[in-house]
C-alpha cells in the first residue's frame, strides 16, 4: 500500500463532503409523516413506475390460541372470550354455503413488537391469525372487532402477506362507535390499523397518491359493451385493469398495460381501439362470470355514510398506496345500473378515479365535501355517458377479483393470452362473401382474390344455413368504409387490408361480437378459379367428390371449398383450402346427414374449436387447439 501523501488527504476529504452531501439530498427529499405519500416514488417525479407499494414485515411475540370451534356448511359464528385481551369479542361470522364442508376455525394471535411498514400504519391489534382449514371460502365473510377509538378515529383491518410483505386491504363494512366491521373473501395473517378522519383531510391537501393511472395502468378502449353484456361491462373492465396492476405489473414488474395490447399485441393502431378483440372480450368475458352485486352486496346498503367510504378510500391509498375500486349508483333504492371506477388519487376535497368509459382520462373526479359525496355524471358506456348520461349519487366500495378468485383470473388470463377468451361465452360466427366465379357464398380468409372492383361481406352464427345475420362494418386505412346500395364495400387495387368489426343482431343490435382482420388481393386480372367434380362409378348422376383450384406451374392447387358425399347424396365432408393449405371452417357428417365433427385450420394448423358430436346429434367433446396445439378439452 502506498503511503498516503497531502493530495491524497484532500481528495479523501472531497469525497467525504460528497458522500454527506449525498445522503443530506437524498433526506431531504423523504418526506415527513405530515406531508402523506405524495413524494414517496420509487424513482423520481413522472417516472412511469408510479409510487411503490406499501410493503414490510412484523416482529411478533409467541402466537396464542385464542378460540376454536366448527362452523358446519350452514354458517355460523366464532367468538373470541378471553376478558382482558386485546381481541376479546372479535365475531367472524361465515356465511351458508361458505363452504362444501364443516370446517373446524382456529384464532390465535401474536403481540407485534415492531414492523417496518412506517408511520402510516398504526396497528391496534396483534397480528391475528385464522386457520380455516384452507382451501379457499365461496362466499364474503366478516369480522367485527370491539375497539375503543377517540372521536374522528377508526380502524381498518388489513391481511398480510407474509411471502411478499405487502398488505392487502379488507373494505370496512360498518364503524359503530365502539365496533368496526370488516370484510373478508379469504384468510391470511391480519391486522387492524387505526386512523383519523381529520389527519386523512389534512394529508389529502397535500395529496394521497397510489401508484396506478389513467393513460398508464388502464385500458385503452372506451366501455362500450358487447353483445354479452349490452349494458356495459365497467366492472369487467375495471377489475381486469386492476388485475393486471396488482399482479402483472406490480407482482411481476410487467410493462405497464395500457396500449400494451393494442390490436392484440400487433402492429399497433392507436385510432382504432376495435382491433384490440382479446382485451375487449376479456372485459365482457369476466363482467358476466359473477353476480357482482351478490359479491358485494355487503357495501350496498344505504345506511353506509359517505364520510365512513371516503375514509376507507382515502385510507387504503395512503397507507398501501394501492387504487380502490369503486361502484356508484343512479339515485334509486335498487341499487341497478351500476357503473365501477378505479380511485387512484385523494386531493383536497376530489377522490380521482378511471372511468371505463373514458379510457385515459386524468381529470375525472368525485367532490366529497362537507361529508357527503358530490353525484358523479357518467353512463352504463361510453356512448350513454356522451348521448344520454346518468346521474351517479351512491358511492360504494367493490371487492376485487385479485382477491375474490385470483385462480378464475390466472385461467382467464391464459386464454386472453392464447387469443381464445370467451368462445365459452361468446356467439360463434362465420365471415362470409359472394363469390362471384363459384356463383356462392364462401368463407373469406387471408389471400382472398377477386376480380371485382366490391365485396361484400356477410357474417352468421350459423353459417350452414345463413341463420343468424349479423352486423359487419369494414376498416381500411384508417378509416370505416361506406357499403354502397347494394350492401357491397369497395375495393383498392392490389392489396385491401380490411378490418372487420362483427356486432350482434336482435336486441343485442350493434353490440360488440368480435373483430378481425382479412386480407383481400384485387386485380381485374385475377387468378382463375376452376371447379373439378368427380362421380360415383356406380352412379354417374351421384357427386363424389367437387373443389375449386387454380393451375400453377402445371399443377392443381386446391383453393376454396372441398366437398365429399355420400353415396345416398348427402354431405360427407365440407373442407376449405387457401393456396393448398386447409384454411377455415371444416366439417365431416355422419350418413345420415347430422354433423360428426367441426374445427377450424389456418394455413394448415388446426386453431380453435374442435366439436364433436354423436350420430343423433348430441355434442359430446369439445378441444381447444392453437397453432396444430391441444391446449384444452372436455367431455360432456
Amino acid at each position: 500500500m502506498k503511503p498516503c501523501k497531502a493530495p491524497c488527504k484532500s481528495w479523501s476529504l472531497q469525497r467525504v463532503f460528497l458522500l454527506v452531501l449525498a445522503l443530506l439530498m437524498i433526506a431531504a427529499m423523504i418526506p415527513s409523516c405530515s406531508k402523506g405519500n405524495s413524494l414517496q416514488k420509487w424513482f423520481g417525479e413522472g417516472e412511469e413506475e408510479g409510487l411503490a407499494p406499501v410493503s414490510g414485515e412484523f416482529v411478533t411475540g409467541p402466537e396464542v390460541e385464542l378460540a376454536r370451534g366448527t362452523i358446519p356448511t350452514a354458517g355460523g359464528t366464532i367468538t373470541v372470550d378471553k376478558p382482558g385481551d386485546p381481541l376479546h369479542g372479535l365475531t367472524i361470522e361465515v356465511p351458508a354455503g361458505t363452504y362444501a364442508e364443516d370446517r373446524t376455525f382456529v384464532i390465535s394471535s401474536a403481540t407485534i413488537e415492531s414492523h417496518t411498514f412506517g408511520p402510516a400504519l398504526d396497528p391496534v391489534t396483534p397480528l391475528v391469525y385464522v386457520d380455516d382449514g384452507g382451501g379457499g371460502a365461496g362466499k364474503i365473510m366478516l369480522a367485527s372487532l370491539p375497539l375503543e377509538l377517540e372521536a374522528e378515529e377508526f380502524a381498518k383491518g388489513y391481511l398480510y402477506d407474509d411471502e411478499t410483505g405487502y398488505l392487502e386491504e379488507a373494505p370496512t363494512v360498518e364503524t359503530a362507535e365502539s365496533q368496526t366491521t370488516s370484510a373478508f373473501p379469504h384468510f391470511s395473517p391480519l391486522v387492524w390499523s387505526k386512523g383519523s378522519t381529520m389527519r386523512l383531510e389534512e394529508l389529502a391537501k397535500d395529496g394521497l397518491l397510489s401508484g396506478f393511472r389513467p393513460g398508464v395502468d388502464d385500458w385503452e378502449f372506451p366501455n362500450q359493451g358487447s353483445v354479452i353484456a349490452p349494458n356495459g361491462h365497467s366492472m369487467g373492465q375495471c377489475q381486469s385493469a386492476y388485475w393486471y396492476y396488482m399482479s402483472k405489473k406490480r407482482g411481476e414488474r410487467a410493462q405497464s398495460l395500457y396500449g400494451l395490447y393494442d390490436n392484440n399485441g400487433g402492429v399497433k393502431t392507436p385510432a382504432l381501439w376495435q382491433d384490440d378483440s382479446y382485451g375487449y372480450r376479456l372485459a365482457s368475458r369476466l363482467q358476466v362470470e359473477k353476480d357482482w352485486k351478490e359479491a358485494n352486496k355487503v357495501f350496498y346498503r344505504d345506511d353506509i355514510k359517505d364520510r365512513e367510504v371516503w375514509s376507507d378510500i382515502a385510507n387504503c391509498i395512503y397507507e398501501t398506496r394501492n387504487p380502490v375500486l369503486l361502484t356508484v349508483f343512479p339515485d334509486d333504492e335498487s341499487f341497478t345500473g351500476g357503473l365501477t371506477l378505479l380511485a387512484y388519487r385523494v386531493e383536497g376535497d376530489r377522490v380521482y378515479v378511471a372511468d371505463p368509459n373514458f379510457p385515459g382520462g386524468s381529470e375525472r373526479y368525485i367532490r366529497f365535501k362537507d361529508g357527503w359525496f358530490d353525484p358523479y355524471v357518467s353512463g352504463p358506456t361510453a356512448s350513454d355517458a356522451e348521448h344520454n348520461p346518468t346521474t351517479y349519487s351512491f358511492v360504494r366500495r367493490s371487492f376485487s377479483i385479485a382477491s375474490l378468485d385470483n385462480a378464475l383470473m390466472n385461467r382467464l388470463w391464459l386464454e386472453f393470452q392464447q387469443g381464445v377468451i370467451g368462445w365459452d361465452k361468446f356467439p360463434g360466427y362465420g365471415l362470409m362473401v359472394y363469390d362471384e366465379g363459384q356463383k356462392k357464398e364462401v368463407g373469406i380468409n387471408d389471400s382472398f382474390q377477386t376480380n371485382k372492383e366490391k365485396l361484400q361481406i356477410l357474417a352468421y352464427e350459423d353459417t350452414e344455413n345463413k341463420r343468424g345475420a349479423l352486423g359487419v362494418n369494414v376498416w381500411r386505412e384508417g378509416a370505416w368504409l361506406e357499403a354502397e346500395r347494394d350492401g357491397k364495400f369497395p375495393l383498392k387495387e392490389g392489396t385491401n387490408r380490411l378490418g372487420i368489426l362483427v356486432t350482434g343482431s336482435g336486441s343485442s343490435g350493434g353490440a360488440y361480437l368480435d373483430f378481425r382482420w382479412v386480407e383481400v388481393e384485387y386485380s381485374k386480372a385475377a387468378r382463375k378459379l376452376e371447379t373439378e367434380t368427380s362421380y360415383y362409378a356406380d352412379n354417374p348422376q351421384q357427386v363424389d367428390i367437387e373443389y375449386t383450384y387454380y393451375e400453377e406451374d402445371g399443377q392443381r392447387v386446391r383453393h376454396g371449398y372441398y366437398r365429399m358425399y355420400w353415396s345416398n347424396g348427402k354431405l360427407k365432408a365440407d373442407a376449405n383450402y387457401q393456396d393448398g393449405l386447409g384454411h377455415g371452417p371444416q366439417k365431416t357428417y355422419y350418413e345420415n346427414g347430422q354433423l360428426q365433427e367441426e374445427w377450424g385450420m389456418k394455413n394448415g394448423l388446426e386453431d380453435g374449436v374442435h366439436k364433436y358430436y354423436t350420430e343423433s346429434g348430441k355434442l359430446w367433446r369439445e378441444e381447444v387447439w392453437v397453432d396444430n396445439q391441444r391446449v384444452s378439452e372436455k367431455d360432456y
